[in-house]
């Protein structure tokens, strides 16, 4: 008897707190503009909620070395036109309407050292509600959040000059991919590559058909004819040298069926131990591995490919075993996305490697 009154007693008390709740929401008197901010009380509840939210939810992710500095090349041009607006940067603060929301978006270099790197990309890739900063628009990517973690744990010390010269001048595709489209370790390289792929390329980023929360930011701006320019307009570029960088065979290749978070690049090679690589990376282009279900590489990315195929010589090693890691993944979208994946899966770590090396330093045929 004295179970069911408390039962009683505790629905009454809900029922009439949710009535109350109703009555001040119906009323119109809740203080819900930007100006009026928050209460102390209320703000500190809010940033303790948030915080140990993140803390808990990012406490099993395992962040990945993030101390290469070729991974700020794809990331400084993305947050320079994305998250400078709202969180400032080294060139300089954000603007000074952000300052009249609420919260108030912090600015990113006196506040960034005390999130761990987990805590970080978690809050990159998903977002907080009811504070305007959005989730990544490509989940997926994991690699791509990696890149602005590693921008973020760099932003205190980084100097104007330096991330000036990474931001770039020009377009949208030279911040990336160079002024002569030559790209970088983790960034593609465009010039030389046919119009046909490069256009399939932008088109699939702009339909959301293949997935980066830095490239379909800049293709869906573009029209149809815009994008037929960029691909005209690189195609006729000539092709760069060869990148002659190199990655590490990946550690959890064979472990998971999610993309890799990032590629490793290698930081102190042996000559000896490079030439290997790249030999038998040689070797798989040309023979394939017929044990493994493996073809020919150079069937379709050869001198005589279709031109709906990239050229894969002297693109960033790093690039190169990351795309592998995606198509593996399922990840990786794009026209030939299911023919790739059945090749990715049938590689492992080490000739993952030994591919992306091969490529990496070699000439065009």
């Amino acid at each position: 008897m004295i179970r069911w009154r408390a039962i009683a007693w505790t629905g009454a008390a809900a029922f009439t707190a949710g009535a109350a709740a109703l009555l001040v929401a119906a009323s119109g008197r809740v203080p819900v503009s930007a100006s009026a901010g928050h209460s102390a009380p209320v703000a500190w509840f809010l940033h303790f909620t948030m915080r140990r939210a993140v803390q808990v939810q990012a406490a099993e992710i395992e962040a990945p070395s993030l101390d290469d500095p070729a991974l700020l090349t794809a990331a400084v041009p993305h947050f320079d036109r994305q998250c400078a607006l709202c969180h400032g940067s080294p060139r300089e603060d954000g603007l000074p309407t952000m300052g009249g929301t609420t919260p108030p978006p912090p600015a990113l270099r006196d506040h960034v050292d005390a999130w761990r790197p987990r805590e970080l990309f978690w809050i990159v890739r998903h977002g907080i509600k009811y504070t305007g900063m959005p989730s990544w628009p490509a989940l997926e990517r994991e690699d791509e959040v990696w890149m602005l973690v590693a921008l973020l744990r760099r932003l205190p010390s980084l100097e104007r000059t330096a991330y000036e010269g990474l931001a770039g001048a020009g377009d949208g595709c030279e911040g990336c991919h160079g002024a002569d489209g030559s790209g970088s370790a983790f960034v593609p390289g465009l010039s030389g590559q046919s119009r046909a792929y490069l256009q399939a390329s932008l088109d699939a980023y702009a339909e959301g058909r293949r997935a980066s929360g830095i490239m379909q930011a800049v293709a869906s701006r573009l029209d149809a004819p815009a994008r037929t320019r960029l691909a005209d307009r690189y195609a006729a570029n000539p092709r760069p040298a060869p990148a002659a960088d190199c990655v590490q065979p990946p550690a959890r290749w064979q472990d998971t069926d999610a993309p890799l978070p990032l590629m490793q690049r290698c930081s102190d090679p042996s000559a000896a131990l490079l030439r290997r690589s790249r030999a038998r990376g040689g070797l798989i282009v040309r023979e394939g591995i017929p044990g493994q279900g493996v073809p020919a590489c150079r069937h379709c990315h050869g001198a005589d490919r279709h031109s709906g195929h990239p050229r894969l010589d002297g693109l960033g090693a790093a690039y190169l075993a990351q795309q592998l890691a995606l198509f593996r993944a399922g990840v990786r979208g794009g026209r030939h996305a299911s023919l790739m994946r059945h090749v990715a899966e049938r590689l492992d770590a080490r000739q993952v490697a030994d591919v992306a090396n091969h490529y990496a330093a070699r000439d065009a045929p």
